[in-house]
């Protein structure tokens, strides 16, 4: 339910700033579950994100902690309790 409401709310903020972006959503349990690192990094390709982009999603689905930004700041990295 959370999730629902900040998709709602990033998307309320961008339209109200008149802004591009871009909302990702990863089911990192399926996709780690059933899909390869190098299937996943030749799809990024593929759909034509950026090498900065790649290299952090990449990060996030192999690595078994990482931070968040809150506010701007870089959170304490924590580990996942599901999922990966």
């Amino acid at each position: 339910m959370v999730g629902i409401i900040l998709s709602n709310e990033v998307i309320h903020s961008l339209k109200l700033l008149k802004k591009l972006g871009m909302i990702l959503k990863l089911d990192l349990s399926k996709g780690f579950d059933k899909l390869s690192w190098t299937y996943i990094h030749q799809m990024l390709m593929a759909f034509g994100f950026n090498a900065t982009w790649i290299r952090g999603i990449m990060n996030l689905i192999s690595s078994p902690c990482f931070p968040i930004l809150l506010n701007g700041s870089p959170s304490t990295p924590f580990c996942p309790s599901r999922g990966i």
